[in-house]
């Protein structure tokens, strides 16, 4: 009987024949509108806070450890057969191959969603790696603290190997829990030789305020180290009052992150910007660091998918300004740019003042996060602003850029998958009668809602979601149908501009592409003629060399997705360059993925479409890197993963 088969039960978590589970461990002035307007403030979730789903465990005929995983709804396209087809020493070396850095917050979660699924693997041999153990690692790597720790739980403590306690402690000091991290060092110490845990207990006695102690654990550990644990005996000695100073720089690891934050130095610059998305997000959400210090590792954890954008908002909020800096803000960004900059546009939009002003702010904040490759996560910092921006004719010059922070919002973690309809409000009942009574007053509203956006009263709908929204200001489903309702309207408003002014005709034609890839309500039909009607969007004196790279990596990915360009739209990328030069993987592992694709085997096909994006990111993929991958993806039927990657992609270089 195949396990993974089975039929599935909802039982204890004391049970011990756990495969997966998914529990938590430890007004305006000036123009008016009648649609909702967001709150000026709302409550953050915490930086690692998510709706969990409840704990699914399946009745099995044998464990196999290697195999267990969390268990998502949404994630049913990587199920059971994710590893169906698979070669063991290819699953081996496309796991351990996997960068941590994706500098992609598609990327970043759809790796995370592999290494969490429940799946039956290939049958290991004496000399194969433990497989569990690579995805807790890489997990710790990506600085998915939260999950490591839920799955991490599900292990039984026979089957944690050495190589997972000590991830569990590493990641418990990542997490800034001492506590708990060195009351595991002292256990371990007497357990196993481990020169992690030996150093860990030295510093945990130390931070305790045991100097004797420490000294003691740090002369006995004198004998052990190599030259390369300078850097730990160096820090441990200024923490412990031995030397008064070290100007040495030290490599970027889990205790010496510890042993500089408890000594008070600075990060080095390479920790901040190269050190992996673990590290930057601890310091990120370090209360014990320098304040910019924490903002520029921020903007770099968000970049690569680790940290949520809320949590970089309130990190955003921090900033001190000087009321002179607000109120020449204009002219201050001009002269100072990078994530300073952009926490000043997050704190100015918020402020009180007159749309066409907020909306001046936010497309300053939209190109700055350009620069930086991370418009999706700066957009959703930016949520409130965005949304409480009027439908009207006096910010229309800011419509294209709107209707792309929408897109970018919508594309992002937190909404990307909220099914907006899901046919549980019925035409029969009346929703009227639920608001009489305080305790179903939201569940009536949100009827209402429905009901008015089924029959495309744009009005209804307003009014019901703003009394919701007053009612339940954080609620995403609410959220994501304000972001829907307001795109509608901004296309509504461009729609009726673009009868008179040709201006908007054209900035129409530059946002169909994305449209049609979004996966949003107001998705559009695409026909072949958009391609030119694209191409012909552009100013006349834009370069033709830039005009034909942006057609290159946009016709390319449109054509992965399984949307015709057409033969004469194709022609037009002629005019560039007959040799191009770009950064593509190897030989072996295109292949690999095309036969994985081929053979329709869904873990091997991603794993190496991961490999292909690698460490750059997919922002700086070419088109040929791109369009294979988003192809491969597509073929396998992941479809909706490969357009939220190529809208990333688009968005983030300027499309």
């Amino acid at each position: 009987m195949n396990a993974f088969l089975s039929k599935r039960f909802i039982l204890p978590v004391s049970l011990l024949l756990i495969i997966s589970m998914g529990a938590t461990t430890r007004g305006q002035d000036g123009i008016q509108d009648p649609a909702a307007n967001l709150p000026e403030t709302m409550e953050r979730r915490g930086p690692d806070e998510a709706t969990e789903p409840e704990i699914a465990i399946d009745s099995l005929d044998s464990i196999n450890m290697e195999s267990l995983g969390l268990v998502n709804d949404l994630d049913h396209n990587l199920g059971k057969n994710l590893w169906k087809g698979s070669k063991r020493s290819d699953l081996e070396f496309l796991l351990e191959s996997l960068p941590a850095s994706q500098r992609s917050a598609a990327s970043h979660n759809l790796m995370t969603r592999l290494l969490l699924a429940p799946a039956p693997v290939p049958k290991k041999n004496d000399n194969s790696p433990n497989l569990l153990e690579i995805r807790l690692e890489k997990l710790a790597a990506l600085g998915e603290f939260k999950r490591f720790g839920e799955l991490y739980s599900v292990v039984p403590k026979d089957s944690k190997t050495p190589v997972m306690q000590e991830l569990q402690g590493k990641v418990w000091f990542l997490q800034r829990d001492l506590e708990a991290a060195c009351s595991m060092a002292k256990l371990e110490v007497q357990e196993t030789s481990r020169m992690f845990w030996q150093k860990a207990l030295c510093i945990c006695q130390a931070i305790n305020g045991n100097v004797e102690e420490a000294l003691f654990s740090l002369n006995l550990l004198r004998e052990l180290l190599g030259p390369e644990d300078d850097d730990f005996y160096e820090l441990t000695s200024v923490l412990l009052g031995q030397i008064p100073e070290t100007s040495i720089v030290p490599k970027a690891d889990v205790l010496n992150l510890v042993l500089l934050t408890e000594n008070g130095l600075g990060m080095p610059e390479q920790w901040i910007s190269e050190s992996g998305p673990a590290i930057q997000k601890s310091i990120a959400l370090a209360d014990n660091i320098p304040l910019m210090t924490r903002l520029i590792a921020a903007e770099h954890a968000a970049l690569t998918g680790t940290l949520a954008p809320l949590a970089l908002a309130e990190i955003y909020q921090k900033i001190v300004f000087e009321e002179a800096e607000f109120e020449a803000v204009h002219e201050v960004i001009i002269e100072n740019k990078g994530p300073w900059a952009r926490a000043l546009l997050h704190q100015a939009s918020r402020k009180k003042q007159l749309p066409q002003n907020r909306a001046k702010l936010l497309e300053y904040s939209w190109k700055s996060s350009l620069e930086s490759s991370n418009a999706i996560a700066i957009a959703v910092t930016n949520m409130e602003a965005w949304l409480s921006l009027p439908v009207h004719r006096e910010i229309a010059f800011a419509a294209p850029t709107i209707i792309r922070a929408l897109l970018s919002i919508n594309a992002s973690n937190q909404f990307r998958n909220i099914e907006l309809d899901d046919e549980s409000v019925t035409d029969e009942q009346d929703y009227q009668l639920l608001l009489e009574d305080p305790d179903t007053a939201l569940e009536g509203l949100k009827g209402i809602l429905v009901k008015a956006i089924r029959r495309n009263d744009q009005l209804a709908a307003s009014s019901a979601l703003n009394q919701a929204l007053q009612l339940d200001p954080q609620n995403p489903w609410l959220l994501k149908q304000m972001i829907t309702l307001r795109l509608d309207q901004w296309l509504q408003l461009m729609r009726e501009n673009a009868e008179t002014d040709q201006e908007y005709d054209l900035q129409l034609a530059s946002l169909r592409p994305i449209l049609a890839i979004s996966n949003m309500a107001s998705s559009i039909a695409w026909q072949p003629i958009m391609a030119d009607q694209w191409w012909n969007s552009f100013p006349p004196e834009m370069e033709p060399l830039d005009k034909v790279s942006m057609a290159n990596s946009l016709f390319v990915v449109l054509h992965a997705l399984g949307y015709e360009i057409g033969t004469q739209n194709w022609s037009l990328l002629r005019q560039g360059p007959i040799i191009e030069v770009e950064q593509v993987p190897n030989v072996g592992v295109r292949f690999g993925m095309r036969d994985a694709a081929l053979s329709n085997r869904v873990g091997d096909t991603l794993l190496f479409a991961l490999l292909t994006l690698g460490h750059s990111g997919i922002t700086e993929a070419g088109p040929v890197t791109i369009g294979s991958a988003l192809r491969h993806l597509k073929h396998v039927g992941l479809v909706s993963e490969a357009k939220t990657l190529a809208l990333e992609f688009l968005l983030n270089n300027g499309l």
